[in-house]
């Protein structure tokens, strides 16, 4: 009799068992382009570790993929650009940012982005002498980069520059915020995009000296990328997921690799973040009348 006990307990236990980890939801996680996915599945590893889901790294190809997957509910939780995110939530009402990088206590990071050239160029202001342009190419990042393409493409619209490619002799995508840089210094393109804060990496790095480049427009500070969580999930996860991330950077390796891809200013940890963060990108839209127009063709939805 007892040993038919202990085995009709054991069977208890097994199909609790059984039954438990039938019930731990699966949660796609993706990633904008700035991120290997290789670390997309170790930030996946961590918020599995951490919270009550298993956490899938799933890449997106483009915005109206990242569109599409939200709106199926194919994914539920994304690192994405600023501009990403606005254009999203415009879309998506479901869809809300969750936590940003932040600095100095509670205070949300953010980034510029700017336009350079090298010192003797002839192209000293943008917006001004347009026909300079046309014998000279520009370099930008990446189509999806905001600081390095599509805020910049907006600024040049402002003034009647669009499409770019019917100003410049030649337009190019160098890759990334360094290979920008890097081109521009060596008098390869007359003229870049990038971010800020990626100018300082490459003169701390050595890379770059500070006289090799001259920033010729910057914009107003920009929010940094949040992470964005489809509402429709169960609110203690969410909860869960705010709680990881906002500790994620005592992790140092994993930590470092987030706020070097991001090219954030001095990031100290996660914060929580809200919609009415990002409503400075927002105005620069609203500027802006024909910005599907602008951006259409690169973001991959209009």
């Amino acid at each position: 009799m007892l040993n038919l006990r202990i085995i009709a307990a054991c069977l208890v236990l097994l199909i609790g068992t059984t039954t438990n980890a039938q019930q731990v939801d699966t949660v796609n996680f993706s990633a904008a382009h700035y991120f290997s996915f290789e670390k997309i599945k170790s930030v996946c590893d961590y918020l599995t570790a951490n919270t009550s889901a298993y956490f899938k790294a799933v890449p997106y190809d483009d915005f109206k993929h990242l569109e599409e997957g939200f709106k199926n509910d194919k994914f539920g939780v994304a690192f994405v650009s600023p501009l990403d995110y606005v254009l999203l939530k415009d879309h998506n009402p479901e869809l809300n940012a969750l936590v940003a990088l932040g600095s100095e206590g509670e205070k949300k990071d953010s980034f510029q982005s700017c336009v350079i050239t090298f010192p003797g160029s002839k192209i000293k202001k943008v917006g001004k002498h347009i026909e300079d342009f046309k014998t000279h190419k520009i370099t930008f990042v990446q189509p999806h980069s905001t600081a390095g393409h599509l805020i910049p493409r907006v600024y040049f619209a402002s003034f009647g520059v669009e499409p770019i490619e019917d100003y410049f002799e030649e337009v190019e995508f160098a890759g990334s915020h360094r290979n920008v840089i890097l081109s521009v210094a060596n008098r390869i393109a007359e003229i870049g995009a990038c971010s800020y804060p990626e100018i300082e990496y490459a003169i701390e790095a050595g890379l770059i000296d500070k006289n090799d480049i001259e920033i010729i427009w910057k914009s107003n500070p920009i929010p940094d990328s949040p992470m964005v969580v489809r509402t429709s999930l169960d609110l203690n996860l969410i909860n869960e997921i705010r709680l990881a991330m906002q500790k994620i950077h005592l992790e140092p390796e994993l930590w470092d690799h987030i706020k070097h891809s991001w090219g954030a200013t001095k990031p100290e940890h996660f914060i929580e973040t809200t919609d009415e963060t990002y409503n400075s990108v927002r105005r620069i839209l609203v500027g802006l009348g024909n910005f599907e127009k602008v951006l259409g063709k690169y973001m991959g939805r209009f």
